[in-house]
C-alpha cells in the first residue's frame, strides 16, 4: 500500500532540514589523537636498515602544526625511519597551535618575514608568533643613534611610506600617512581605533565592510616591500595585510620581490579601487620601474570613476530607469544618464516611490519594486499579491539569490545584502507545481482516479500525455548557472511502459530535448535528470531568464505526478 497521505515538501527542503544549512555534520579535533601504536616504532627498537635512511622527525608520537591541520611522527612507509604523517585537517573555525587544533584567533601582520616602523618610537617591529597561534607585532628594537627607521629598515637616510594625508586600515582601525617621527620623510601614523559596532575598509570606519582585495592577491607597497590580501582583523572582510620587505638588493614588482624591476602599468594613469571608494595613480619608483602609488581616498559623498572621484550622484538607484531628483517631486534626477532619453513618474514598467502619488502608472502595486517575488511589507514573510514576478508556491523569503530587505531578520537566506553571494555553490530552486498545476497536454485524468488530490495521472488510455512547467529566474545572475535539474515525485504503475520521460526546451533549436538519463520508475519516490551545458535551455532577456520543462508520458506508460520543480546549480 502506497503511503499517499504524508504531506511532501520539496526534496531540496526536505534535505536542507535533515542535514542543515551546509549539508553535513561536524566533528571537533580538539584532542590530537596519533598514530596507532602499530606504525610506531618505539626509540628502543632497533631498526636494521637504519643507514639507509634517516629520521624526518624527532621522535615517535611528536606532533607538529602545518597549514590547515597538524601532523603527527611515526613511521608509515616501507623503510625502518621516522617520518611526519599525513595531514590532519582542523575543523573550520579552527587552526594549530602547539599541535592541537583550536578555534582561530585574529593575525596582526602575515608572518615571520614582515617588519614594520614602530609607528610612536625610533625602531624596528618584527612580526611573531604568539601563544594563541597568530601573529603579532613584537616588542620594538631601537634604531641606533642617528638612524631613523623607514619601510622597516634602520638607516641614516629616509624614504615615504605613502602618500599624505592617504589613510589604510590597520588591525581594528586605521592610519594617517604623516610625518610622526624625527625624519623628514612620510610614513603611517599610530592606529585610531574605530568605535563600537564599526569595522574599517578601506581606510574608513563604517557599521559594515567591503573586501579591499581578492584572497591571496598581492600588491607592492613602493618598491621596499609588498602587501598580501587576506583577513588580519576581527570583521569577515579581506584587507591588505601589513607590509612584507623585499630582501636586500632587492624590489618589489607586481606585488614580487626580484633582483629587477618591471613596470606594473603605465606612468600617470589613474585608477579606481575595486570599490570605487579612491584611486591610485601610476608612478615611477625607486628602482625606475612605473608602480601604483598609494590609494587617495576620495571626500565623503563623492565616488570614483574613470580614476577620479566625482559627486555621488544621490538619485540614480536603478540602472535603465529615469528617477526623480527628490521624494515627493516629479522632476527628473540631474545626474541620472538614464534620464537622456527618458522621463520619470512615466509607464517604464518600474515603480519610482518617490513621485507623488498617483503619478507613475507603475506604482499600482505597492510592494513590487524589483523582478524578484517581494513580500507585502516590511517585517512580514507574506507574499506581495500584486508582484506578477511571484510565482505559484513562491515565498517572498526564500533562497531565490536576492535580499529581500522586507523580510524579518534570518528569514531570507540571501541576507544581509553585500555579505552573502548569490552565486554561492548550491542547487538554486526556481519554481515547482503541483501536478494538477501543470500545463497538461494529451491524455491525463485530473484528479488522479487512484490517488485523487493534487495529482494527475498521465497516458491512463495508451495515449501519450505530458504536463509542463516554465521556470524564471533574475537574469542578473545567470552568468552562475552550471546546471539545471528537473525533479518529479511520482511512480509508474505500466505493466509494458517505463514512466514518463523528461524533456527541456532547447531555445536554439526551438525543440525539446529528451533527458535520457531517468524516467519516473514505479516506486513512488523522487526521480530526476540534469544537465550540465545550461546555455541551451535558458532564454534570459534583460531582467528575467526562463526554463521551460516538460514531463511527458508515451503511450504504454501510465504514470502519476504528485509535482515537478526546476533547478538550477548556481556555483561562483
Amino acid at each position: 500500500m502506497k503511503w499517499r497521505a504524508l504531506l511532501f515538501v520539496p526534496l531540496g527542503l526536505a534535505w536542507l532540514a535533515a542535514c542543515g544549512p551546509d549539508g553535513g555534520s561536524s566533528s571537533n579535533n580538539n584532542n590530537i589523537n596519533p598514530q596507532p601504536d602499530a606504525y610506531v616504532f618505539p626509540d628502543a627498537t632497533p631498526r636494521p636498515d637504519a643507514a639507509t635512511c634517516e629520521d624526518r622527525c624527532p621522535s615517535a608520537g611528536d606532533v607538529q602544526c602545518v597549514t590547515g591541520g597538524y601532523q603527527v611522527c611515526g613511521n608509515f612507509d616501507q623503510d625502518d625511519c621516522l617520518e611526519w604523517g599525513s595531514v590532519q585537517p582542523c575543523d573550520p573555525g579552527e587552526k594549530c597551535v602547539n599541535g592541537e587544533c583550536q578555534a582561530t584567533c585574529t593575525d596582526d601582520c602575515p608572518g615571520a618575514t614582515a617588519v614594520r616602523c614602530a609607528p610612536d618610537t625610533e625602531g624596528v617591529q618584527p612580526c611573531e608568533q604568539g601563544q594563541d597561534g597568530c601573529w603579532h607585532w613584537g616588542q620594538t628594537v631601537p634604531c641606533d643613534q642617528g638612524e631613523t627607521c623607514s619601510a622597516g629598515t634602520c638607516s641614516a637616510t629616509c624614504q615615504n611610506e605613502c602618500a599624505e594625508t592617504s589613510r589604510q586600515c590597520a588591525g581594528d582601525g586605521y592610519q594617517v600617512c604623516g610625518d610622526y617621527d624625527s625624519d623628514d620623510c612620510l610614513e603611517w601614523g599610530p592606529i585610531t581605533s574605530c568605535g563600537d559596532g564599526e569595522t574599517c575598509s578601506n581606510g574608513e570606519c563604517s557599521a559594515s565592510c567591503t573586501n579591499e582585495c581578492t584572497q591571496g592577491a598581492k600588491r607592492c607597497d613602493g618598491v621596499s616591500g609588498y602587501q598580501e590580501c587576506g583577513d588580519f582583523d576581527s570583521d569577515p572582510c579581506l584587507e591588505w595585510g601589513a607590509t612584507t620587505n623585499c630582501p636586500q638588493g632587492e624590489t618589489c614588482s607586481n606585488g614580487e620581490c626580484a633582483a629587477s624591476c618591471q613596470d606594473e602599468c603605465e606612468l600617470n594613469v589613474q585608477e579606481c579601487t575595486a570599490s570605487g571608494d579612491g584611486y591610485r595613480v601610476c608612478v615611477s619608483g625607486d628602482a625606475g620601474c612605473a608602480v601604483w602609488g598609494p590609494v587617495h581616498s576620495c571626500s565623503d559623498g563623492q565616488t570614483c570613476d574613470n580614476g577620479q572621484c566625482t559627486d555621488s550622484c544621490s538619485c540614480d538607484f536603478f540602472p535603465g530607469i529615469c528617477e526623480v531628483e527628490a521624494p515627493g517631486s516629479s522632476v527628473a534626477c540631474s545626474c541620472d544618464d538614464d534620464c537622456t532619453n527618458g522621463s520619470p513618474c512615466s509607464a517604464d514598467s518600474h515603480c519610482d516611490s518617490w513621485c507623488p502619488a498617483g503619478e507613475d502608472p507603475d506604482c499600482d502595486c505597492t510592494c513590487d519594486y524589483n523582478e524578484y517575488c517581494e513580500a507585502a511589507s516590511p517585517g512580514t514573510t507574506d507574499t506581495c499579491t500584486c508582484d506578477p514576478d511571484c510565482e505559484p508556491n513562491e515565498s517572498a523569503c526564500s533562497d531565490d539569490g536576492h535580499c529581500d530587505s522586507y523580510c524579518p531578520d534570518g528569514d531570507d537566506p540571501d541576507c544581509p545584502a553585500g555579505t552573502v553571494d548569490p552565486c554561492r555553490d548550491r542547487w538554486m530552486s526556481i519554481g515547482w507545481l503541483w501536478g494538477d498545476e501543470l500545463m497538461l497536454d494529451g491524455s491525463y485524468d485530473q484528479p488522479d482516479p487512484d490517488e485523487g488530490g493534487s495529482w494527475v495521472l498521465l497516458s491512463p488510455d495508451l495515449v501519450s500525455g505530458s504536463g509542463e512547467i516554465f521556470a524564471e529566474f533574475a537574469a542578473e545572475h545567470s552568468d552562475c548557472v552550471q546546471g539545471i535539474r528537473v525533479e518529479v515525485y511520482g511512480y509508474d504503475d505500466a505493466l509494458l511502459g517505463d514512466g514518463a520521460e523528461f524533456y527541456l526546451y532547447n531555445w536554439d533549436t526551438f525543440t525539446f530535448d529528451l533527458l535520457a538519463d531517468q524516467t519516473v520508475g514505479s516506486s513512488e519516490d523522487f526521480y530526476d535528470n540534469e544537465v550540465v551545458d545550461p546555455q541551451p535551455y535558458m532564454y534570459c532577456g534583460a531582467e528575467k531568464c526562463y526554463v521551460d520543462a516538460k514531463i511527458r508520458a508515451s503511450a504504454w506508460d501510465n504514470t502519476h505526478v504528485f509535482w515537478v520543480e526546476v533547478y538550477v546549480h548556481m556555483a561562483p
